[in-house]
């Protein structure tokens, strides 16, 4: 979050963060197994409220555990 303030142009002021997307997973070699059960579910949650209470802030999005499992394009077609 220092670098919103270091890294600014000197004509913005106030300026504002979103988190894309965030999440619970572990990239480690042998780290915690993909579920999707409590523990997850806490951490996301600790993660959140850890977000919710940094000032500079605007929002924080909940990304799709497991990414985007499917192969073809959305189009408004594939709703129906």
């Amino acid at each position: 979050m220092r670098s919103t303030d270091t890294l600014r142009p000197p004509t913005v002021s106030g300026l504002r963060v979103i988190v894309a997307e965030t999440n619970t997973k572990d990239y480690a070699e042998n780290g915690w197994p993909d579920s999707n059960d409590f523990g997850h579910a806490l951490v996301t949650f600790a993660t959140l409220g850890h977000l919710a209470f940094e000032p500079k802030i605007e929002a924080a999005l909940c990304g799709r555990p497991g990414g985007c499992t499917t192969t073809r394009p959305y189009s408004r077609h594939s709703m129906r």
